[in-house]
């Protein structure tokens, strides 16, 4: 991400008159960081430190909250098959919706 400009993108947001670092868009991972690094409040090494520490935070509460599906159904996304199993699951609702709702 830092090769791809998020730098420079998160400085030129900085340098707009209307952005500031309150806005709801700058609570998104890594803005607030780089922001912050900008401004000289840590070096690079500690920038990447709290931008992983901030996706594993989110990931951890992503954790919790998806723990309330209990009926979730969960998908390896490194499993070759996924896209035949995606499909699957998508066409054997499709088929259980439409035969419920249109008494099929």
């Amino acid at each position: 991400m830092f090769e791809k400009g998020f730098i420079t993108e998160v400085e030129r947001l900085k340098n707009m008159n209307n952005m500031y670092l309150e806005l709801p868009a700058m609570r998104s991972i890594g803005y607030r960081q780089i922001w912050e690094f900008i401004e000289g409040k840590y070096n690079f090494i500690i920038l990447k430190e709290k931008i992983l520490s901030a996706t594993r935070n989110l990931a951890k509460k992503q954790k919790v909250w998806l723990r309330k599906y209990k009926d979730a159904f969960w998908l390896d996304a490194y499993n070759p098959k996924i896209l035949d199993m995606i499909l699957y699951l998508l066409q054997s609702n499709i088929t259980e919706s439409w035969k419920k709702n249109y008494n099929i």
